[in-house]
């Protein structure tokens, strides 16, 4: 009878441990597969798209552009004209308007040359002639902007300008174009383009003190501006 009992408690205690195991099991076992269902990252956007903002996105998109195409691009990023680049861009390689933007943003951080000539070899033929890195130097700093650059640019649609006043109660909240950053604006229009209508009104959220459909709002009207534009140009 002494034994009976120490013996009893002993098998209680395995099959609680048991059963504990067992719980945890399937807790750890509904944690992996509710992590494996969610999203890779918020808002559902692919994280390949932040990938692109890089040196190595910047080398990927200008394998994707010929000679040409590479100096019309970068004559409008030496101008500041990042939306009309994205545009270039998009037309060439056929990639949605936002991944154009974000390329065409990395070509601007990371630039890259068409191709890499050869170095020249000297007059024996044996040694490759390598150019001071004063003169080097010298070249990039005597490098200028084109003039024809600078009229083909100003040819262009300018970007969208917008003024706007929202009435809030006894709160009357101002915004106009000029109040975003430029990039923010290039972005804006690079999505409505591309008719992310819902992600261009969430961005707007996100940099200014407009609620989700007041941005909405906003973006119907700048797409109203766009087609107009668009009209006019065919005309």
């Amino acid at each position: 009878m002494e034994f009976i009992i120490p013996l009893l408690l002993l098998v209680v205690s395995a099959l609680l441990v048991w059963g504990l195991i067992v719980i945890l099991g399937r807790s750890v076992g509904a944690t992996s597969t509710t992590n494996a269902k969610s999203p890779a990252s918020p808002r559902g956007k692919s994280p390949a798209l932040f990938d692109r903002m890089s040196e190595e996105g910047a080398v990927a998109a200008a394998a994707r552009l010929d000679e040409d195409t590479h100096n019309k691009v970068y004559r409008y990023l030496a101008v500041g004209q990042l939306a009309q680049a994205a545009e270039i861009y998009h037309r060439a390689t056929g990639v949605g308007r936002i991944e154009a933007f974000v390329d065409v943003q990395a070509l601007y951080q990371f630039p890259q040359e068409h191709s890499v000539q050869a170095p020249l070899e000297d007059v024996a033929g044996t040694d490759p002639f390598i150019p001071d890195d004063n003169a080097a130097d010298q070249q990039i700093t005597d490098l200028t902007v084109p003039t024809d650059w600078l009229n083909e640019a100003a040819e262009l649609p300018k970007p969208q300008r917008f003024e706007i006043q929202i009435h809030r109660g006894d709160e009357t909240i101002s915004l106009s174009s000029e109040d975003l950053a430029p990039w923010i604006r290039d972005q804006i229009e690079a999505m409505v383009r591309d008719e992310h209508f819902d992600d261009a009104a969430e961005t707007l959220t996100e940099h200014t003190a407009l609620e989700l459909r007041e941005a909405q709002d906003l973006i119907k009207i700048i797409v109203q501006q766009i087609h107009a534009a668009d009209d006019e140009g065919k005309d």
